[in-house]
Formats: C-alpha cells, sequence, structure tokens
C-alpha cells in the first residue's frame, strides 16, 4: 500500500500534522465555553485561523471544530459545523476581494 501523496516527504507531514494541532486548543476552548462562558472562543479560533492559513485547510479545521463544539455542548450535531463552516466561506469570499495581485 502506497502512502498518500501530500505525505511523500517528512517535510509535508511535519506542515500537516503542526496544521491540525489546532484542534488540541479547539477542544479545550469548547470544554470551557460549554461550561463556563458564553462567549464563542471556538468561532474567534477559527476565523483567526482562516486569516491566516490557506482556504482548503481551514474549511476542514471549521468542519471539526463544529463537531467537537457538537459534543461539547450536547447540541445537535453538525450544527455547530453548518454556522462555522458558511463564516469561514464568508471571510475567504470577503478576504479575495482585497488580495493584492
Amino acid at each position: 500500500m502506497k502512502p498518500h501523496k501530500i505525505w511523500r516527504t517528512p517535510r509535508a507531514y511535519k506542515y500537516y500534522m503542526k496544521s491540525y494541532l489546532i484542534l488540541l486548543p479547539i477542544f479545550l476552548f469548547a470544554l470551557i465555553q460549554g461550561a463556563f462562558l458564553p462567549l464563542n472562543l471556538v468561532l474567534l479560533t477559527v476565523l483567526v485561523w482562516t486569516a491566516l492559513r490557506p482556504p482548503k485547510e481551514s474549511l476542514l479545521i471549521a468542519f471539526f471544530a463544529g463537531l467537537i463544539l457538537d459534543l461539547a455542548e450536547g447540541t445537535l450535531l453538525g450544527f455547530s459545523s453548518f454556522m462555522l463552516l458558511f463564516l469561514c466561506g464568508l471571510l475567504i469570499l470577503y478576504s479575495h476581494r482585497f488580495d493584492s495581485s
């Protein structure tokens, strides 16, 4: 079985593993938000991540962050994922208007 073409080099593997480490703080923020705070820390984290990283990676992180948030709060599964994907998509579309090329 061949390895996935993205992870053929150790450098690429290291890059992708670093990018998914953001899920750990998102998990902690979801637990804190569900227990103590009315602030949406997960939304803030995902939007900052979307502003700093490539769009495809940001949308994937937004989806998983929404699932983690739904599981931590006990709400309807997929609702937060939809909300985060929608807001990240808006941010990506809005940021393309101001690209200097």
